[in-house]
């Protein structure tokens, strides 16, 4: 009966261990990771998302370019419509998360530029030759 007992635990505790990244991932909130092609020149964009009490925050990095932990002046996400803008900066980002918050796809604008953009949750492997690689 103890061996039984003990098994039970095991498998459960094996179960919960497989299940738990799964569970963490049914948020906006980590780290998501994009590059993007702008004219030529490949940059890396990174989000961190927080949430608390319902409310997001976020701050971004463009390591290329030497910025780390922005803070995001606004950001928003309305049932899968997600939303982000630096002010200082005028760009902004709108998108649609997939249901797994696996994956953002939307648009990053600035002026002129609107580029279809990628997040994931993994760090995206640099295309060969570019800045970013």
């Amino acid at each position: 009966m103890k061996k039984t007992f003990l098994s039970r635990i095991v498998l459960t505790a094996i179960f919960l261990l497989f299940l738990s990244p799964a569970l963490i991932s049914q948020s906006i909130s980590g780290n998501w990771y994009s590059i993007m092609n702008v004219e030529g020149i490949y940059l890396s964009m990174n989000l961190h998302i927080t949430e608390n009490e319902s409310v997001l925050t976020g701050t971004f990095d463009v390591p290329e370019q030497g910025a780390i932990n922005i803070p995001l002046s606004s950001i928003s996400l309305d049932d899968q419509e997600f939303k982000f803008a630096f002010i200082p900066a005028a760009f902004s980002f709108e998108g649609i998360v997939d249901r797994d918050f696996t994956q953002i796809i939307g648009y990053f604008k600035q002026g002129d530029l609107n580029l279809l953009t990628r997040f994931e949750r993994e760090p995206v492997e640099s295309p060969a030759g570019s800045t970013v690689a």
